[in-house]
C-alpha cells in the first residue's frame, strides 16, 4: 500500500512545486507600472479680473460664474489679484443687442489686447461663452489646445503560433478597413474641433459677432477718453505768482493722445503810484501729445482773454485784452486701477505778444517773454 501512494505523493509534490514556480514566473514578467512625472511647481499663466455688467446686461452672468466659465475652460483656475496681467471685462446694451468688450493691461497699466463682442439680441447666453473664450486665450491660450496624446497602445499579438500555424501570417486590413471607424463608436482619443486660439470663428446661426483678437488690429488702435481736474501754480501768467483750475480732457490712442485744457488763473493785482490794476485770465489750451511708459510730451497753443480794471483812480475803467502763443508741457501719469490716474506736470507757455497792464497811459505791469506753470490733478476714464 506504501509503495502504491508513494508515486501520488511525488506527483502532489510535483503540482505545488510547478504552481510556486508558476507564480514567480507571472510575478516577475508582469510590467511595471509606468510612472509619468508630473512638474507640479510649473507656473501657470494667471491674471486678475474686473468684470462689469452696466445697464441692459443684469440678465448676463455674475462675476462667480463667468470666473468658472473660464476656470472650466482653461481646467484650473487662473485669477489672482496679484497677477501681473489684468482683464477688463464690460458688458453692455446697444441698440437692441449686447456688447462686450474685453481689455488686457500689462504691469505698467498698458493696453495690451481688446476684443469687442457683439450680440444682435439682448440673449447673453451665447455672448457670455464668448466671452469666456475670449479671455481664456488672453490669459493662457496654450491650455485651450490640452495635453499631448500619447499613442495608442498596441493589441497584444498574444503566444506566437505553434506547429502547422508558425507558418501563417495574420490577414492585413483592407485600407478601407484601416481608414473607416466604427460609425456608433468613437476612439478614446476623439475631441470635438477648436478653433486656434486667439480667433473665434463666428458660428453661422449664431447672433454673436467677434472683433478682431487680443493683440492684433483694434488693441493697437483702441481708443480711451479721459477727464482731469488739475491745480495750477502758474508764474507770470498774471502779475505775481497765482493759482489756477484747470478741466483737461484727454482722447489717447495706442503712443499718442490728444489734450484741450480750460484754465481760469485767479486774480493778481499790479500797483503804482497812480493806483492798482486787478487782471485775471481765461485761457484754451490744445495739445498734441506723444506717450513712452509713464511720460508724455506735448506741444500746442492757446488763446484766452485777460480782463483787468482799475482802481483807486479818478476814473476806473474795465478792458479785455487777447492773448495767444505757443504752449509745451511735459506730464507723469501713473494709473490707480483702470479707472483713475494721478497726472503730473510742468509747462511753459510763450505768447506771441507780451501782456501788459496800464493805468493812464503808464504801464503798472508787463508780462514775462516765457510764463510757467506746474500742476498735479486727478482724472477718471470716460470710456
Amino acid at each position: 500500500m506504501l509503495a502504491q501512494l508513494a508515486p501520488l505523493t511525488q506527483l502532489r509534490g510535483v503540482v505545488v512545486l510547478g504552481a510556486v514556480s508558476a507564480y514567480w514566473v507571472c510575478a516577475s514578467v508582469q510590467p511595471a507600472r509606468a510612472e509619468v512625472p508630473v512638474d507640479v511647481d510649473e507656473p501657470r499663466p494667471s491674471a486678475s479680473l474686473t468684470y462689469e455688467r452696466q445697464r441692459g446686461a443684469e440678465r448676463c452672468p455674475d462675476d462667480a460664474e463667468l470666473r468658472d466659465a473660464v476656470s472650466a475652460r482653461l481646467g484650473y483656475v487662473p485669477f489672482r489679484d496679484d497677477a501681473p496681467q489684468h482683464v477688463r471685462t464690460v458688458i453692455r446694451a446697444e441698440r437692441g443687442g449686447l456688447l462686450a468688450t474685453v481689455d488686457v493691461f500689462d504691469a505698467d497699466g498698458e493696453v495690451v489686447g481688446q476684443r469687442e463682442i457683439r450680440s444682435r439680441t439682448r440673449d447673453c447666453e451665447e455672448l457670455a461663452r464668448g466671452v469666456a473664450l475670449a479671455i481664456s486665450v488672453a490669459i493662457d491660450p496654450v491650455s485651450l489646445l490640452g495635453p499631448p496624446t500619447d499613442p495608442a497602445p498596441q493589441p497584444d499579438p498574444g503566444p506566437a503560433p505553434t506547429g502547422g500555424d508558425a507558418t501563417r501570417t495574420p490577414e492585413q486590413p483592407t485600407d478601407e478597413a484601416a481608414v473607416t471607424p466604427d460609425p456608433g463608436t468613437e476612439g478614446p482619443d476623439s475631441a470635438p474641433e477648436m478653433d486656434p486660439p486667439g480667433e473665434l470663428a463666428p458660428n453661422p446661426s449664431s447672433d454673436v459677432v467677434a472683433a478682431s483678437p487680443p493683440g492684433e488690429g483694434a488693441s493697437r488702435d483702441a481708443m480711451h477718453t479721459w477727464l482731469a481736474l488739475d491745480g495750477q501754480l502758474t508764474y507770470e501768467v498774471v502779475p505775481q505768482l497765482r493759482p489756477a483750475v484747470a478741466l483737461r480732457l484727454v482722447v489717447e490712442r495706442a503712443r499718442w493722445a490728444t489734450e484741450l485744457v480750460v484754465r481760469g488763473v485767479f486774480p493778481a493785482s499790479a500797483t503804482s503810484t497812480l493806483g492798482r490794476v486787478t487782471a485775471w485770465q481765461t485761457d484754451l489750451h490744445a495739445y498734441a501729445c506723444g506717450k513712452a511708459r509713464f511720460l508724455r510730451g506735448c506741444a500746442g497753443a492757446f488763446v484766452g482773454v485777460m480782463p483787468a480794471r482799475g482802481a483807486r483812480i479818478d476814473q476806473p475803467r474795465r478792458g479785455v485784452g487777447l492773448v495767444t502763443g505757443a504752449a509745451l508741457a511735459l506730464g507723469f501719469d501713473h494709473l490707480f486701477g483702470q479707472r483713475f490716474t494721478f497726472s503730473a506736470r510742468v509747462g511753459v507757455d510763450v505768447p506771441l505778444l507780451r501782456p501788459r497792464l496800464e493805468l493812464d497811459d503808464t504801464r503798472v505791469w508787463r508780462g514775462a517773454p516765457v510764463s510757467g506753470l506746474v500742476s498735479v490733478g486727478i482724472g477718471a476714464r470716460l470710456r
